[in-house]
């Protein structure tokens, strides 16, 4: 899932300052559940959202 989103934007609509929205997406990079990569402008990057928990299971593999 992509989302675009600046900083400033994600701080102002969770009631966070921008330090901690920095600081909770390096963390979350760290743990593997954003992208590494950001594209885009720095005022408005695009980051790739990961799911590691949603797994796509075969079809004859589910009984």
């Amino acid at each position: 899932m992509l989302t675009n989103a600046s900083l400033q934007t994600i701080a102002m609509e969770t009631g966070r300052s921008k330090s901690e929205v920095q600081v909770a997406l390096r963390h979350l990079k760290r743990r593997g559940l954003v992208g590494e990569d950001d594209v885009g402008t720095q005022v408005n990057p695009i980051r790739h959202v990961l799911r590691p928990w949603r797994r796509r299971w075969p079809v004859d593999a589910v009984a």
